[in-house]
């Protein structure tokens, strides 16, 4: 798997490939007259709260 000429110690990383495309920092901006996008899965709307992340008590049956 490694070159046995050259051993490279685990604390080291090998190199890192080249980015082959910049990451955008932030969307741009949309154009004018645009609606607004579609909630995300963190933006549901109030009719359907989410349990919280450290709920441990049952689904209540319907």
């Amino acid at each position: 798997m490694s070159d046995p000429k050259r051993p490279i110690p685990d604390h080291e990383p090998g190199p890192l490939p080249p980015d082959l495309e910049p990451i955008p920092q932030k969307e741009p901006p949309l154009p004018e007259g645009t609606p607004d996008p579609a909630p995300g899965p963190d933006q549901a709307p109030a009719e359907f709260p989410g349990r919280g992340p450290d709920s441990n008590e049952p689904v209540e049956a319907i």
